[in-house]
């Protein structure tokens, strides 16, 4: 399924509430770990309380060592050298401390020098230190640390200093030429990113939403695992539909993608931390037992399942209006749901006011079994929803 095709299943004014209600907790939740320090890279608590609590986003660089350095700290954002680098620091490095993390990475000031951070200074900059690490042009980004951080600065140096060779107006101008779609800011990324070596459109897209552009999202690890659970789509978007599916769900939301981006990737670094202990537990112990109604009286078990109801119902209406269709991904975490119970069937009492609280439990222990009810994969009985003779999970989607 391509990204015009997958965006034409959110389009609807249920499911966008939907989403962008799960990004709003998410942010406050976010905000709150910031604000109580509980987010401990010094480089997430800023930008959290920067970009969603006081929506401040980047602007356009002023000068072309600022572009640099922006492209810098994107490009060498892999987990390998952003800990390198990072380590020197004590955090993440941004455009304004990479700097001082490369001038500590190769024991060398001139990094600290701005005069440095022209491209046409800074390609020189690059091949001179590799060779006094014993490299030389043809070494320059192998998959070795330093050969890889100055492959980077030195093709990003020449490619910028080609983009911007009739001033930073220009640059900045020649880029807005092609944000008039997603698949064709993408092609402008992949050109922009074909001579730099180790540097796709990924990481570009990064560059470019972080001076300035913020209808751009960066679809790497933390985008491409949480964006689907966000979204309630199957997972197998490539990193060019990701792109372009964020792009169109954050107009659609009348949200900067730049916002959106930044949600989940915070999300996937730190979410975990603001549920509660109980809710950490159910979601990250499949086998985890329900509740043992033996022990109530039957006053208590109608009030439990009364309650359960409400919320079913209340998913449900959330839910109606998206399609009906049940992709395989959706149905494994059906069958997890299904294991805590008879493999067949689970309770209504599964349903609890947890999965109004926490957006990741409802997405992940509620939203599967819901979507399944929606779909005729589960028929409801009394007091159960069960799995319809014939149907085999996990084949092909249903229906």
């Amino acid at each position: 399924m391509n990204a015009r095709a997958a965006f034409q299943l959110l389009d609807n004014p249920d499911t966008l509430k939907r989403i962008n209600d799960e990004l709003q907790g998410r942010q406050s939740l976010l905000v709150r770990l910031a604000e109580d320090d509980r987010v401990t890279d010094s480089t997430d608590r800023d930008n959290i309380l920067r970009y969603l609590r006081d929506r401040q986003l980047p602007g356009h660089p002023t000068t072309i060592e600022e572009v640099m350095k922006n492209f810098a700290s994107s490009a060498l954002s892999y987990a390998v050298i952003r800990r390198s680098l990072g380590s020197h620091i004590g955090a993440i490095p941004t455009a304004s401390s990479i700097p001082k993390a490369l001038a500590a990475e190769f024991s060398d000031t001139r990094f600290l020098d701005d005069s440095f951070w022209n491209p046409a200074s800074m390609k020189t900059l690059a091949l001179d230190v590799a060779g006094k690490h014993g490299l030389n042009d043809a070494m320059l980004g192998e998959k070795t640390l330093h050969s890889r951080i100055l492959g980077v600065l030195h093709d990003g140096a020449s490619q910028i200093s080609v983009a911007s060779r009739d001033g930073l107006d220009a640059f900045c101008a020649e880029i807005e030429r092609h944000v008039t779609s997603p698949e064709r800011a993408w092609e402008m990324l992949e050109r922009f990113a074909a001579n730099i070596r180790q540097v796709g459109p990924a990481l570009t897209a990064d560059f470019m939403k972080n001076i300035g552009f913020h209808m751009f999202v960066k679809p790497d690890f933390h985008f491409l695992r949480e964006f689907p659970q966000l979204s309630g789509l199957e997972t197998s978007f490539s990193p060019r539909d990701s792109f372009c599916l964020g792009w169109l769900l954050a107009s659609a939301l009348k949200m900067p993608a730049f916002v959106l981006d930044h949600t989940l990737y915070q999300w996937g670094r730190h979410g975990e931390m603001g549920k509660e202990p109980s809710a950490r537990k159910a979601a990250s112990s499949p086998a985890s037992e329900p509740p043992n109604l033996s022990t109530r009286t039957s006053s208590d078990v109608a009030g439990i399942a009364s309650e359960s109801e409400q919320i079913l119902e209340s998913l449900l209406r959330m839910w109606r209006a998206e399609s009906r269709r049940l992709t395989i991904h959706r149905q494994g975490q059906l069958q997890k749901i299904l294991s805590k119970y008879d493999r067949v069937s689970l309770p209504i009492s599964h349903f609890t006011k947890q999965h109004l609280r926490d957006p990741k439990l409802r997405n992940e222990d509620a939203y599967p079994a819901v979507k399944a009810l929606l779909c005729d994969v589960l028929e409801r009985t009394p007091d159960r929803l069960r799995l319809r003779q014939g149907i085999i999970l996990g084949e092909r989607d249903l229906p």
